[in-house]
């Protein structure tokens, strides 16, 4: 079922969420993997109130709701990050009744490497796009992000358990941000389906935000585009895992489309 075939490219993904951004268009990037892949696992049936992994908290009471918005977050984004032939998620996938027909499906460390893209630091973090941030480092990013991009920043939060998912859900209803990075675990997919629904581009941004505040894996803003800029910048970039740029990535034309 994740075979490597059915997998996009990084440019295209690029392209997609910058086309989103353009057009103002909702769209959605989750991803999953191993937190996902041991909270779906485990959660139903631990003997702990509270289960953690790597920073994450779930209060195993409030399982049956979180189960449900995982779910439907799987079901809304437009992309989904996994890992080509993980067995393990395929297990869960059928277990707990998600499809994946039809959906769009990408290389779950693209959060990684649309770094060294030079157009994601130029149309997705290099324009003042009205955004929230939310993680729990989220509040410490943004002073990092002012400092090199003008992205407008309006709003961040933690989130250190399920009750806090619904209230920043419905924070980005009414402040109608139009890209939100999510950097929150287990919980990511089902902000990424709050802040799509909100009108917003939302992308699970996974370790960006700890990359980039200890220097490693940081946007291309000095390499030019293409594939040359690209390798260019993988060779002082400190990544173990690069992915050359397949080809060129085509930018949309003409002005950001207004609101209606």
């Amino acid at each position: 079922m994740l075979t490597g075939d059915r997998f996009i490219s990084l440019e295209d993904l690029v392209e997609r969420v910058i086309g989103a951004l353009w057009c103002r268009e909702p769209f959605g990037l989750a991803r999953w993997g191993d937190g996902e892949n041991y909270i779906l696992a485990t959660g139903h049936h631990a003997e702990r109130r509270r289960v953690r992994y790597e920073g994450n908290w779930l209060s195993l009471d409030c399982w049956p709701a979180f189960l449900d918005g995982f779910r439907n977050g799987v079901a809304a984004a437009d992309v989904l990050g996994l890992w080509p032939n993980d067995e393990a998620a395929e297990h869960l996938i059928e277990q707990h009744g998600m499809a994946l027909e039809g959906k769009s499906l990408v290389y779950a460390w693209c959060n990684r490497h649309w770094n060294a893209r030079r157009e994601w630091a130029d149309r997705v973090l290099g324009r003042p796009w009205r955004t929230a941030l939310i993680g729990n480092r989220m509040a410490e990013y943004a002073g990092w992000l002012a400092g090199q991009f003008p992205l407008n920043v309006i709003f961040t939060a933690p989130v250190s358990d399920w009750p806090d998912v619904p209230l920043i859900a419905a924070k980005l209803q009414r402040l109608r941000p139009e890209l939100v990075l999510v950097s929150a675990g287990w919980f990511a997919p089902v902000l990424v389906a709050g802040g799509k629904a909100a009108g917003a581009v939302a992308l699970d941004y996974g370790h960006c935000a700890d990359y980039h505040l200890a220097g490693q894996m940081l946007p291309n803003t000095c390499c030019p585009r293409g594939a040359a800029g690209c390798d260019a910048h993988y060779a002082h970039g400190n990544y173990a895992d690069a992915i050359p740029q397949e080809r060129a990535i085509r930018l949309p034309r003409g002005k950001v489309r207004c609101e209606s």
